[in-house]
C-alpha cells in the first residue's frame, strides 16, 4: 500500500481517481493512512471514488486520516467513499469523515458516503447534515 501512496504523490495533475480495496481483509489503518496522506498532493482531483467495503481491520482512525486528506481537494465535484461492513468502524468515525472531511469541499455536486453497519439511519442523517452545512 505504501508503494501506491508514493506513486500517487507524483500524479499532481490527476483529475479522476478510483481505488477499490473491496474485501481486502488484510489491509490495516496504517496502509490506508498512507493513502489518505497522499491525497494532499492531488489538488486537481475532481472525481474520487474509494471503496473499503468489508475491510475488516480498519477503524475510526482511517476516517480521521481520510478527513484530513480530503481537506486539500477543494476542486472535488464528485466523491464516493464506501466504508460498508467495516466492522471496526463506528458512527464516530463516519461522523468525523462527514463533519471534518467535507467542510472544505465547496464544489461538490455529487456525494455518496456509505458506512452500513457503522451507524444507524438516524445517526447518519445527523452526521451528513452536520458535515454539509457549508453547502447550504
Amino acid at each position: 500500500m505504501n508503494s501506491l501512496a508514493e506513486g500517487l504523490d507524483s500524479l499532481t495533475q490527476l483529475v479522476h481517481l478510483n481505488i477499490n480495496l473491496k474485501e481486502c481483509t488484510r489491509i490495516t489503518d496504517e496502509g490506508v493512512n498512507g493513502l489518505a496522506k497522499s491525497l494532499n498532493s492531488l489538488t486537481q482531483l475532481t472525481h474520487l471514488n474509494m471503496s473499503f467495503w468489508s475491510c475488516k481491520q480498519i477503524t475510526d482512525g482511517v476516517a480521521v486520516s481520510l478527513a484530513k486528506g480530503l481537506n486539500s481537494l477543494t476542486q472535488l465535484t464528485d466523491l464516493s467513499i464506501s466504508l460498508d461492513q467495516c466492522e471496526q468502524m463506528t458512527g464516530n468515525g463516519v461522523n468525523t469523515l462527514a463533519s471534518e472531511g467535507l467542510k472544505y469541499l465547496t464544489q461538490l455536486t455529487s456525494l455518496t458516503l456509505g458506512g452500513r453497519l457503522c451507524y444507524d439511519d438516524e445517526e447518519l442523517i445527523v452526521f451528513i447534515s452536520d458535515g454539509l452545512k457549508h453547502l447550504i
